[in-house]
């Protein structure tokens, strides 16, 4: 009617109704792009609303998500000072804490503020069990009391079980989680870990491998994938892997070691030596990698330089009896016995002010000096020494055996050798020496009883 009555309002209302339009749509195309992604969305609350904690905690898990962990912690500690009584807020900052004390801070306050928070319980768990402290646990299993299907807490109990050797109760939990998730990678991992301790490794290595079809770089499928097909003898496929850890991870001292008894087991001698240097270098206070290193030079004839290596490092370390009986043992070896005298009575005189179960060991190895030698007298003291210090001592027995027999003392070789038979009746020297000693005496008998102990 107004417009028969005023036919010039058509043409403003027509104008105005598309200029609305325009807008509307406008406005729908930019909300659009704003909701586009949730990178977007979340930029946009924060943007919008600075003052809206729950913006800046949707804003902080994606963060989270995409590893950017210093602007997500921003984030989460903008929500909590927005709103501070919301017990997830106080979670999540926790879980990308590395200050283990501040996280712990974090999991008690959201368990104060909801005592049945079942994330909280489990993180607070898992990091006093990683911390030592086995109490963790209780935690852990209060969370799967409140929720025995809840998926987190089974995982973290099955790997805490893991850790401890509870195989049967690993399984249990992990096979229930993955039940739950078939497809989660990390449950994947862990039933491998779980497959491999209860020794069933091919279809831990079938685990392990899923893992890495989707998550490449995992370095706890890569190195565990690695120790099976060494074990299997599967040693192309091991290099390849450890090659790939060792381009990976900073600190790869373990898996350069294991590189290389795998180049020794494949003939590549020189191969072993470089990876070995590789971890001495990263590891110079690692007396078996440094111990590795020396044998893999030796191995590969360079034994004068493994020669020099080794005492450098019984000078830098002269306290260490491991590596002195190896020093030991590496000179016998190389049939330089004033060395390895040196450093056998260096290891005794340790040994002995520490009272340390290696004396035996030690006694026996001066006594195979002095028997080199062929100062008998001297052998024998120290092989009744090393069995004062083991009545049941077999090599010890045997070797005071044939010293008395060489000695013409054939009753205390006799029974010398039948204390040993009577521990260890296959012993092969004493067996041999006790049919000589009960056959003829002559002297070339005896000679053949000394090269037998020999």
């Amino acid at each position: 009617m107004l417009c028969q009555k005023f036919p010039k309002l058509r043409t403003v209302l027509g104008v105005l109704y598309l200029a609305l339009l325009v807008v509307m749509a406008t406005r729908t195309w930019h909300r659009n792009e704003v909701w586009g992604t949730r990178e977007t969305l979340f930029r946009s609350g924060v943007k919008e609303l600075p003052q809206n904690a729950k913006a800046h905690y949707n804003m902080a898990n994606l963060l989270k998500d995409r590893g950017d962990l210093e602007r997500a912690e921003h984030h989460y500690r903008l929500a909590i000072r927005l709103y501070p009584r919301h017990p997830s807020y106080h979670l999540n900052l926790g879980t990308i804490l590395t200050n283990l004390t501040e996280a712990r801070h974090c999991y008690l306050e959201a368990l104060r503020l909801f005592p049945n928070h079942k994330g909280a319980l489990v993180n607070l768990g898992s990091l006093m069990i990683d911390e030592g402290n086995e109490t963790g646990i209780n935690f852990i299993q209060r969370a799967l009391e409140l929720d025995s299907n809840y998926f987190e807490g089974l995982l973290i109990m099955g790997k805490a079980k893991l850790a401890v050797d509870d195989n049967k109760s690993a399984g249990h939990y992990i096979k229930k989680a993955l039940s739950l998730r078939p497809n989660n990678l990390n449950v994947r991992l862990y039933h491998g870990v779980y497959l491999q301790q209860t020794e069933q490794f091919e279809p831990a290595l079938q685990e392990y491998q899923y893992v890495l079809s989707k998550r490449k770089d995992d370095i706890i499928a890569m190195k565990n994938a690695a120790k099976i097909q060494v074990l299997l003898e599967k040693l192309p496929e091991a290099m390849t892997l450890l090659k790939a850890i060792t381009q990976i991870e900073n600190n790869c001292v373990e898996s350069l070691s294991l590189l290389a008894h795998v180049y020794k087991k494949m003939g590549h001698r020189h191969d072993a030596v470089i990876s070995l240097a590789k971890a001495s270098n990263l590891a110079p206070n690692n007396t078996n990698i440094q111990l590795k290193y020396v044998r893999a030079l030796k191995d590969n004839n360079q034994t004068s330089l493994a020669r020099t290596y080794l005492h450098q490092l019984t000078e830098k370390v002269p306290n260490d009896l491991h590596l002195l009986w190896f020093a030991f043992n590496f000179s016998m070896e190389d049939k330089r016995i004033e060395d390895a005298a040196q450093f056998v009575t260096d290891a005794i005189s340790i040994a002995e002010k520490r009272k340390d179960e290696s004396l035996k060991h030690l006694y026996l190895g001066q006594a195979e000096i002095y028997q080199n030698n062929k100062d008998y007298d001297r052998a024998l003291q120290f092989y009744l020494k090393a069995i004062d210090h083991d009545y049941n001592f077999v090599d010890a027995l045997v070797n005071a055996g044939s010293i008395y027999f060489i000695k013409k003392n054939h009753g205390q070789a006799e029974e010398y050798y039948l204390r040993a038979l009577k521990i260890n009746p296959n012993n092969y020297v004493a067996n041999e020496n006790l049919k000589i000693l009960r056959g003829s005496k002559n002297a070339q008998n005896i000679t053949a009883a000394q090269s037998a102990m020999n």
